[in-house]
């Protein structure tokens, strides 16, 4: 299992600024590639998140929030893409807001707590971290499939979160694992997907510039004679 820590949020591309606690340097492992030190997630909140949270079972006090930073940050402006543009209207009947994207797509999404919890429609956080599963899955089937012609027979792909108990509740950390069936190099895929989620995937970088994203990959080989 690899666990593979994103970019650090003040240090974006094309921007001056640091990185925290030595996280720039790669290693090769046996499962994958690890942005620094081979340790579990627990540590790297503790260790390497300016404002981690206290964990279970740990006895140390931390307060979050403390540290303030003054930093400025020159980055190069966004060339070549056009602009995104998203409308939105609240219809009070069903008790949603209904987005309509520059090329017509409508998103409903749950305005209460009880229509999310319904599961029936999706709230804004969910499609929020659903975005970020989507983008992965479109870009394995871009270069795993339609560039590289790999057999890949099905994907699967789980994320889950820790956000913080106070507003903003922004993510502390996420973790995407991917499952992949047939048959891959397990060499490859690990590195089409570090590429994937440190490049490629706008969904993954943007919150690997502002969380902790950490990503694993499994292959499961399909059965004999199919």
């Amino acid at each position: 299992m690899a666990w593979v820590t994103g970019p650090c949020p003040l240090n974006r591309a094309g921007c001056t600024g640091g990185t925290r606690n030595g996280f720039q340097k790669s290693l090769k492992t046996g499962s994958g590639i690890i942005s620094g030190p081979a340790r579990p997630l627990e540590h790297i909140l503790v260790a390497g998140h300016p404002d981690p949270m206290v964990l279970p079972g740990d006895s140390r006090r931390r307060t979050m929030n403390t540290v303030k930073r003054s930093e400025t940050h020159t980055c190069a402006p966004p060339v070549g893409l056009p602009p995104m543009k998203i409308h939105a209207v609240y219809d009070k009947r069903s008790d949603t807001a209904i987005a309509t994207t520059s090329s017509g797509a409508r998103i409903h999404l749950a305005m209460t707590d009880e229509l999310i919890a319904a599961g029936k429609i999706a709230g804004a956080m969910d499609t929020f971290v659903s975005a970020l599963a989507g983008c992965a899955v479109h870009e394995i089937l871009e270069v795993m499939v339609q560039k590289d012609k790999m057999p890949v027979k099905n994907i699967e792909v789980d994320v889950s979160g820790i956000r913080r108990p106070t507003p903003p509740t922004l993510f502390d950390t996420l973790h995407v694992t991917f499952t992949l069936t047939g048959e891959i190099d397990d060499d490859y895929a690990g590195e089409v997907i570090h590429d994937i989620m440190r490049r490629r995937c706008p969904v993954a970088a943007t919150f690997g510039r502002a969380s902790y994203l950490t990503w694993e990959h499994r292959i499961i080989s399909p059965p004999a004679g199919r």
